[in-house]
């Protein structure tokens, strides 16, 4: 059975990511031939992992055996007049946004689909909907360990690291009271996959900033699996492995409290190895081997292979 993927890829991002994992993923299954479709305007560059993918790549949408979508990817099935209703579709659905009325996603809840939510709380929020069609499975977000450690460099840990590009102004300010007492490293742009693992591996702990409602939101995990403290505000989709004083600290989502909680965690050794390995444990139970098992299971079942 064939199976169309469809990118519209502008830059590397995290979304990217994950439905890279999940063509990865399905590659693996035997009875399955995935094939991709990249739109005319997404980038060719070597930032476009897809062109290495290893699956054919497709010139032109055509009909397929079987769809995997995320996103607004429904949008090319339907400007190709492809109707996907009587075939086998796989919705990836990776932000809580999708169950907001407002969000140009929420319209396609109503079409068939499997669809497969990265974390609990999305899944929440799309059965809430009452208008999903399909089953809804939770499938937690798997992090690839070995590559995440193996980007570490023999260093002494220092200071505080602060993924701000999310939230740039909060970030700013929290580095400036901070750097009154310690060093900090700021990243308030875009920054490489495997830089941005060295610098958090390099930090003594690390200030995360998601927006203030996401999926998952992946970075946390990976700091706990480079054994890099973590201090990140709730943000929905991070409920199940953010857990305040056991794998990382939650304070709220403002500078004086996030300041006051990266100080706090800074000045106790032991409190930073509590985190330390409670964050590694949490890191352990998310690998990408899980993740590829259980969506195996589920698409196996769902085709009926």
């Amino acid at each position: 059975m064939k199976m169309l993927f469809l990118r519209d890829f502008h830059g590397a991002t995290g979304g990217h990511l994950k439905y890279f994992n999940y063509l990865d993923h399905t590659k693996r299954i035997s009875g399955i031939d995935p094939e991709l479709y990249l739109t005319p305007a997404s980038l060719t560059d070597v930032s476009n992992p897809f062109l290495t993918s290893g699956v054919p790549i497709l010139e032109h949408l055509t009909a397929s055996d079987s769809y995997f979508v995320a996103g607004m990817d429904w949008k090319w099935l339907d400007a190709a007049g492809i109707d996907s209703r009587e075939k086998p579709v796989v919705n990836l659905v990776q932000h809580v946004l999708h169950a907001d009325p407002s969000d140009p996603k929420f319209t396609y809840l109503a079409r068939p689909a499997l669809r497969i939510c990265v974390s609990a709380a999305v899944a929440e929020a799309l059965r809430a909907t009452g208008r999903v069609s399909g089953p809804i499975l939770t499938i937690e977000n798997g992090i690839e360990i070995g590559h995440i450690t193996a980007t570490m460099e023999p260093s002494v840990r220092s200071g505080v690291f602060i993924a701000g590009y999310k939230a740039p102004d909060v970030g700013r300010a929290i580095a400036a009271r901070l750097r009154q007492s310690v060093d900090v490293d700021l990243a308030e742009g875009f920054v490489p996959r495997d830089e941005f693992f060295r610098r958090m591996a390099r930090a003594r702990l690390c200030v995360l900033l998601p927006h203030a409602k996401e999926g998952f939101y992946l970075p946390a995990l990976e700091a706990m699996a480079l054994g890099t403290p973590v201090i990140v505000p709730d943000c929905i989709g991070n409920r199940s492995f953010c857990l305040d004083g056991r794998t990382c600290l939650v304070p709220e989502f403002n500078v004086a409290a996030i300041t006051q909680a990266a100080t706090q965690l800074h000045d106790s050794a032991n409190l930073m190895q509590d985190l330390v390995l409670g964050g590694y444990a949490m890191a352990k139970r998310h690998s990408l081997d899980r993740e590829e098992e259980q969506y195996t299971v589920a698409l196996l079942n769902y085709l009926g292979l």
